[in-house]
Order: C-alpha cells, then sequence, then structure tokens
C-alpha cells in the first residue's frame, strides 16, 4: 500500500459512482421483491420497513434493506462530512467549494445516523433497544433526500470530472437495468445532472 492515491481522482471516483450505483440497485431490487416483510407488500411504494431473519423470503428482503442502508451511510459521510481520517473521501475533494447540504436537506439520514452506527455499521448491546423500539427505516425519505445531494453534486462537477461519474460505465446496469432515482423498466441508467 505504498502508492499515494489523489482523492479527487478519477480512479477513486469510480467508488463513487459505484456506492450510488448500488444505493440506487438495492432500492429498486426491494421493490420488485415478492415478499412482505411485515410492512412492505408487493408493489408498495416502500412505508418504514424493518429487517429480520423469520422464514427465507424475509432473510432476502433483509439483505437488500442492509445493503440500501449501508450505501446510503456512505454515500451520507461522503456529501455531508468533511472527513476524520486522511484517506477519507469527501465530495470537496471533486467540487471546489463544495460545502454539506443544511441539515434540513437530510433530516431523516441525519436523525439515523447513529442507529445506522450503531446497528448496522457495529455489533453493539444498542441493536436490543432498536429491537424493542421497532426497527422500521424510511427508506423512501432517505433516498429522496439523497437522490436530492446526488443530483446536487453531479451538477456541481467539472465537465471533466463529470465524466467519471458515468453510471452508464459500471458492470451494475447489466445486474440492475433500472438504477435511476426515476426510471422506468428497462429504461437505461442515466447521469442525473449535467456540469
Amino acid at each position: 500500500m505504498g502508492t499515494t492515491i489523489q482523492h479527487g481522482s478519477e480512479e477513486v471516483a469510480a467508488k463513487v459512482t459505484y456506492e450510488i450505483t448500488m444505493f440506487r440497485h438495492s432500492f429498486n431490487r426491494l421493490l420488485r421483491l415478492e415478499v412482505d416483510l411485515g410492512h412492505i407488500q408487493p408493489g408498495d411504494v416502500m412505508p418504514r420497513v424493518g429487517t429480520g431473519f423469520s422464514t427465507q423470503e424475509v432473510i432476502e428482503a433483509s439483505v437488500f434493506v442492509e445493503c440500501f442502508l449501508l450505501h446510503a451511510r456512505v454515500l451520507r459521510d461522503f456529501f455531508c462530512c468533511s472527513g476524520h481520517k486522511p484517506d477519507d473521501v469527501t465530495a470537496g475533494k471533486f467540487v471546489s467549494g463544495w460545502s454539506a447540504p443544511p441539515v434540513s436537506e437530510y433530516h431523516t439520514l441525519d436523525g439515523e445516523k447513529a442507529r445506522l452506527d450503531k446497528a448496522l455499521a457495529h455489533l453493539t448491546t444498542t441493536r436490543v433497544q432498536y429491537d424493542a423500539s421497532g426497527k422500521k427505516w424510511d427508506l423512501a425519505a432517505i433516498r429522496q433526500e439523497l437522490e436530492e445531494i446526488i443530483r446536487r453534486f453531479l451538477a456541481s462537477l467539472t465537465t471533466e470530472k463529470a465524466a467519471w461519474f458515468d453510471v452508464e460505465r459500471l458492470p451494475a446496469r447489466a445486474m440492475c437495468g433500472d438504477c435511476s432515482p426515476e426510471a422506468s423498466p428497462n429504461q437505461p441508467l442515466q447521469r442525473t445532472g449535467s456540469a
């Protein structure tokens, strides 16, 4: 690991693009599942949902819920934090003058920060408390908040850097078919901003 990687490089942009793609793909897969999570019925618009392991179908859905939340957590830090460690990648490394959006633009995600950290990213005793208070996540609100921030970020990129965030070049396109936030089935992926 002797090579120094530049934060605002095309190489790192591919990692950010991956996070955005997987965030979108996991949400879209949840919408297509034919399973009742106790909170989602097939075809629902995704109200609040939880996770569990009561049946094989619930386990499968929980995988996508947790995948979505994990990528949402990573993107929250990318867009909304200044970076705590020298190798942390943030939006400010790609967009000159980037400022984290006000909390009012991502209040649902901000309100879930501690829970995401304690219940998803780390194995803690606090998970037992979350079980008692309910495990529901407002995935639709989290998605909407992050999509707005993603649009703002992509629209703020220079023309050169915008090309680095072209989600169509990733293999995930073949997997998800519909990873764009507003796409209808079979519509190709599209970058949600312009430079």
